[in-house]
């Protein structure tokens, strides 16, 4: 088609196909009429000619493309049963069909991977549904979530969950100039005279010193610190709490006066460091809990006047919730809810969650029993074996201290396909890292962390994954020992790991 014809046509004269529908301009006639593949009748500015909620490209009724329902792209209802097209290929009828019309959603699967588990595991649930526009998945916890795919799953840990540090919490916040150091994320430091806030802040104006709830980007002159705390009875291990950490440009993260972690900031940094990156929402591991806690944090300040995109650094926000997990025992009953327009299609499924495991002993009298005649042996930083592996860690992964052949963290590299030779191959597809632990740790704690620099580490978390870098698998090995591996992705490999082990007092 010439210049002329593409304008009296409304056609795009350097696009062959003007709407994306994968019929060329020059074939669609726009007659209203199939004649053939080149002479369709349909629109060449209109994917879907007939509003019936298919492409045209999928509505072609002779030589049918791959793909293609051999229905009429100019015709909305082909088979004439007052059912539009799409709506019969969407929702189990058959548009050629009048007597197969279109029907609620069939959920053809739902199911658990166990229905008894132990207490502290992953739920592991698959679903397959035919015809649903909609999907609502309800556990008892988390209530009804919207699910976006008809065939997936999800794993989850049943848990409650209590607000250490709510959301809203207030918090003493200081946006002036004056230099503290390091001394206000000490607990005892006064904040008697800095201003008082609740979260969430967002976009902060260091001119009229107080934070401003508005949509308006400021400026900020200088990085806002802010400073709470909280009184807990009992001793919380940090795999039992979850955070949500909200900065926009950069930050750090105290607790009792210790840096828990920083995004966006070199090791060291002062009040004045500019942060490098956007940073939205972190997770955030806190030490063991116990008693009076003292928790501050620093919103820092973007790049430099002239930076790219430097409207978008115009705003601090911050942001910073602790909520304490405890797993829960007992039957729980989830249900998928599939609906569509000619109706709904709900299914339930019952797990049990068990806690009948002897939980770990101390190390005292594991260290008795393995060692019953060897005082020496028996100390926590001993290595009888002589693989560089203290006793401390055999104890926490469930190895032998005695065999020097038992690894407590074995990372390897996978390639893909497999069978190359790792020497060779370019196709390194990820990294697994996995360790043992025992099914029922009680206060004890063992997880991986990853670092670039090995002074900041990050604990990978074992059940949730927010950043969707890696997967984590959990494998029953025997009544008192399971092993978790973390398949880390090769775009997102970290330069140093570790398997570190803490225990409350």
């Amino acid at each position: 088609m010439n210049n002329l014809t593409e304008q009296s046509r409304f056609t795009n004269p350097i696009h062959e196909d003007t709407d994306g529908d994968g019929l060329l301009d020059k074939y669609e006639t726009a007659t209203g009429i199939f004649i053939s593949l080149e002479d369709t009748g349909t629109l060449p500015y209109d994917q879907d000619s007939d509003n019936d909620e298919l492409n045209d490209d999928q509505e072609i009724p002779i030589h049918t493309p791959e793909g293609a329902y051999s229905t009429d792209p100019n015709n909305r209802d082909t088979d004439n049963d007052s059912y539009p097209d799409g709506d019969e290929v969407n929702y189990l009828g058959d548009p050629l069909d009048p007597n197969l019309i279109p029907q609620a959603p069939v959920i053809t699967s739902f199911l658990a991977e166990a229905i008894e588990i132990r207490a502290g595991h992953p739920v592991q649930l698959k679903w397959e549904v035919s015809g649903g526009r909609t999907l609502l998945f309800t556990s008892p916890q988390e209530g009804p979530i919207s699910m976006s795919t008809l065939s997936s799953g999800r794993n989850f840990l049943p848990s409650s969950r209590t607000e250490l540090i709510p959301p809203d919490q207030t918090w003493k916040y200081d946006l002036s100039t004056e230099d503290f150091g390091t001394a206000w994320t000490s607990p005892d430091f006064d904040d008697s005279t800095w201003l008082t806030g609740a979260t969430p802040f967002i976009g902060f104006d260091t001119s009229n010193e107080r934070p401003e709830f508005s949509t308006h980007l400021h400026k900020a002159e200088t990085s806002p610190y802010f400073r709470t705390s909280l009184e807990l009875a009992d001793v919380i291990p940090s795999q039992r709490i979850q955070a949500h950490w909200l900065v926009e440009s950069g930050g750090a993260f105290y607790l009792n006066g210790q840096l828990i972690k920083n995004v966006g900031l070199p090791a060291t940094f002062t009040r004045d460091t500019r942060a490098s990156a956007i940073y939205r929402e972190n997770t955030v591991d806190p030490a063991i809990f116990g008693g009076r806690q003292h928790i501050a944090a620093s919103s820092h300040y973007p790049p430099s006047e002239g930076a790219l995109f430097e409207w978008r650094y115009n705003r601090l926000s911050f942001d910073l919730s602790l909520q304490q997990i405890d797993p829960i025992t007992g039957p729980q009953t989830y249900s998928l809810t599939a609906t569509n327009p000619y109706g709904t299609a709900e299914r339930t499924i019952t797990v049990n969650i068990l806690d009948d495991l002897p939980p770990l002993q101390t190390y005292q009298q594991w260290a008795l029993e393995t060692f019953p005649n060897d005082v020496t042996s028996q100390d926590k930083q001993a290595d009888p074996d002589q693989d560089g592996i203290s006793n401390l860690m055999e104890f926490f992964t469930v190895t032998d201290p005695q065999n020097p052949n038992s690894e407590a963290l074995v990372v390897k590299p996978v390639y893909n396909p497999v069978g190359d030779n790792p020497l060779t191959s370019s196709k390194l597809a990820w990294y697994e890292a996995s360790f043992h632990r025992h099914r029922n740790p009680g206060n004890a704690i063992i997880h991986l962390e990853t670092s670039e620099d090995l002074i900041n580490w990050t604990p990978l978390p074992t059940l949730f994954n927010p950043s969707k870098t890696f997967e984590t698998t959990i494998e029953v090995i025997d009544g008192q020992r399971e092993k978790l591996t973390y398949r880390i992705y090769r775009n997102s490999k970290p330069k140093f790991m570790r398997l570190r082990a803490l225990t409350s007092p």
